[in-house]
């Protein structure tokens, strides 16, 4: 009798075990699902595990998140390095630091996405448990701040400050590769008399018109900008 209830008392106890297990699984789920990120798990390059919002932000169906690897919803130009920080996360032990991409949808919609991935036993296979997040918004003010920092606003054309950079660039190839560059510069004449007689509003339409024939001329190697005193 005495070893029979030690049985019982281990099943019931195993018991109690498994249902805190369950409710604990519960609501991790929940919180899971319900969280604002969007959350997956990627092991051996295939998504094993997404709550609701990595399928709205991924733009796919699941069941195409099921059975195509997750590259192939990864911007072309960014599915090495993805892959990259994928493994290094897998080597790794900790988590690893943000990293930014490009995913696409369906229907061929372009988002920017951050991602922070660590490394997780998943069904006793090493795994990867990403936490995304939707940049898009960020990485399009941050161009329109460069597109401001580098760019004229009249002419579309690079600003000086971008030249300079081109310049120094150039400059330094140069002298590695002992070869030569030259830098030209032109002036319109009798610019003010035009602004002067027709208003600054066709000098603006003037200065376009140049910029633009003067781009069809160059090499993609070159580089055209408006300098402004």
């Amino acid at each position: 009798m005495p070893e029979l209830k030690a049985r019982i008392n281990s099943v019931l106890q195993s018991k109690k075990l498994y249902d805190k297990l369950l409710k604990s699984e519960g609501k991790y789920r929940l919180l899971v699902e319900n969280a604002n990120e969007a959350i997956v798990v990627i092991q051996d390059g295939m998504l094993r595990f997404f709550n609701p919002n990595a399928v709205e932000l991924i733009g796919h169906p699941e069941n195409a998140l099921t059975t195509e690897p997750f590259v192939e919803f990864v911007h072309p130009d960014d599915r090495e390095e993805v892959l990259e920080y994928h493994t290094r996360v897998i080597v790794g032990t900790r988590a690893s630091s943000a990293h930014s991409f490009r995913v696409v949808s369906k229907n061929d919609n372009t988002k920017w996405v951050e991602a922070k991935g660590v490394c997780i036993n998943w069904e006793d296979k090493p795994a990867t448990l990403n936490f995304i997040a939707d940049i898009t918004a960020r990485k399009r003010a941050e161009e329109e701040m460069r597109y401001l920092a580098f760019y004229d606003c009249l002419t579309g054309l690079p600003n000086r400050l971008m030249f300079n950079e081109h310049l120094n660039q150039a400059l330094a190839y140069a002298k590695r590769n002992k070869s030569l560059l030259a830098t030209l510069f032109l002036d319109l004449d009798h610019f003010k008399r035009i602004n002067d007689t027709f208003g600054h509003h066709v000098g603006d339409l003037l200065l376009r018109a140049v910029g633009e024939r003067l781009i069809r001329i160059i090499r993609k190697s070159d580089i055209l900008a408006r300098n402004i005193e």
